[in-house]
């Protein structure tokens, strides 16, 4: 197993490679991906300069995990996956936490090894798919870690009922494994949830689900998360980390609680920004900015286009403008994408009355300036 891994490991280094090689050109099938990717981590992380082969590392994480899901069960045997932290696993009822980071599958197989009987929480359109995969893996493990008595289910988080269904396992002695930094639930995202606590990821405001501080506050269970990275591509860990016990007044406990979650994510993800799979999606959590006073245009002023906001990429022969701070397409007629892409592409610089001349609309004019599609330069 081990030279056949090794090999595939260098099979996804290189299809990686091949797969980022046209993300300069405008139709480039992965240059929408690139670019949400791009956003998020500015966002997040804006420290670090997103170029091609940032995002290229970026992608052979997520590949190394799809990657892993047929070696689970081997990793560890053949020196490949380390387990850190000292946890008790003598404890009957626990609530694992976890995030879409380094090799987030392989914290089953310790759970499995250790015998803690475990359900999975997730969320997931394709959720018979996501429940066939983990289950073949739990029997794949069962198969090569002689004498557990491990026994896992799956629940899907999207289904009405799953908070009681979770309740229930928990109290006939069993323990669940969540992944807070799922991308379910985004379409019914609102700050005004009550489901939602403020949280801090180091300099970004993030609205995070509070829903496994309740749960462990409710059933008086405690927290533990548990972060996997790769040393390297073919040095996996699986740390363990203290557990959160719960304490107090309920809404306290879940503020204190899912923020200590982030905070002990917050140190691994420093070193190794580029294995956490959700940092695609989670700008879509931000906190909310106060609104700014509207911009309109001056007639005297130089104006250009505002490339460190926007870009631009073609879908079905169409060019559409993306927007890096909402991480979002916008929807604009072909004419203004059209003279928008010009101004960039011929570094075009033009005065408000010239804006005038070109553009006769007052309102649509005042929509490009106040959406910063078009900014002064005038110093």
């Amino acid at each position: 197993m081990k030279t056949q891994y090794l090999q595939k490991i260098d099979e996804v280094v290189e299809n990686t490679s091949k797969r980022i090689a046209s993300l300069t050109e405008l139709d480039s099938v992965e240059r929408l991906n690139f670019l949400r990717f791009k956003s998020a981590l500015n966002f997040i992380h804006p420290d670090i300069n997103v170029t091609t082969d940032v995002y290229k590392t970026y992608l052979l994480n997520r590949e190394l995990s799809n990657l892993e899901v047929d070696y689970l069960h081997l990793l560890e045997k053949n020196g490949f996956s380390e387990m850190l932290g000292n946890p008790d696993f003598s404890r009957e009822r626990t609530i694992y936490c976890s995030y879409h980071m380094g090799s987030y599958l392989s914290i089953g197989y310790y759970l499995i090894k250790n015998n803690i009987n475990f359900t999975i929480v997730i969320g997931a359109d394709d959720f018979d798919n996501k429940k066939e995969m983990f289950m073949n893996s739990y029997y794949n493990i069962l198969g090569e870690v002689e004498g557990s008595t491990s026994k896992m289910d799956i629940i899907n988080g999207q289904n009405k009922n799953s908070i009681i269904s979770m309740i229930k396992k928990v109290k006939s002695g069993e323990s669940l494994l969540f992944y807070i930094d799922g991308s379910k639930g985004l379409k019914e995202f609102s700050h005004e949830d009550d489901n939602l606590v403020e949280i801090t990821l180091l300099k970004s405001k993030l609205f995070s689900r509070k829903g496994i501080s309740f749960l462990s506050h409710y059933l008086k269970i405690p927290i533990v998360p548990v972060i996997s990275y790769r040393a390297n591509h073919d040095e996996i860990k699986v740390k363990f980390l203290d557990a959160i016990e719960p304490f107090g007044e309920r809404q306290e406990y879940c503020s204190v609680a899912t923020q200590t979650i982030w905070d002990n994510f917050s140190e691994i993800f420093l070193k190794y920004p580029l294995q956490w799979e959700s940092i695609y999606f989670m700008h879509q959590f931000k906190a909310p900015v106060p609104l700014l006073r509207p911009k309109y245009l001056k007639a005297s002023e130089i104006y250009t286009f505002n490339a460190n906001r926007y870009d631009f990429y073609i879908n079905e022969n169409n060019k559409v403008i993306f927007d890096n701070t909402r991480g979002k397409s916008i929807r604009l007629s072909n004419g203004y994408i059209d003279f928008l892409y010009k101004i960039h592409a011929n570094e075009i610089s033009l005065e408000g009355n010239e804006v005038k001349e070109i553009i006769k609309n007052e309102e649509s004019i005042n929509a490009l300036i106040d959406n910063e599609f078009l900014v002064s330069n005038t110093k």
